[in-house]
């Protein structure tokens, strides 16, 4: 299998996994993720969310500004952005 497709089922069950509030297991998906490929953005996305789900907005908003900084077009990261101000 390649590694494009071990990502993808990452990715897949990692969005499940927070889907249902399982925000460690979820992290720990993305963390492998990361080590396939470093600079995935849906990874990193998600463990900023993760980090907003469970209240550490301040983390989050650190997360979402470098990724805002490196992918200026991606209005979900934007969005997320957003949320971690309120």
């Amino acid at each position: 299998m390649s590694n494009a497709l071990k990502i993808e089922k990452l990715r897949a069950k990692a969005g499940q996994l927070y889907a249902v509030g399982q925000w460690d297991q979820a992290e720990k998906l993305c963390r492998r993720i990361l080590e396939m490929h470093r600079t995935d953005l849906a990874a990193r996305t998600m463990i900023g969310e993760i980090r907003l789900s469970q209240g550490r907005a301040a983390e989050a908003l650190a997360i979402f500004d470098r990724l805002v900084a490196e992918a200026p077009g991606e209005a979900g990261i934007r969005a997320q952005r957003g949320l971690a101000l309120q």
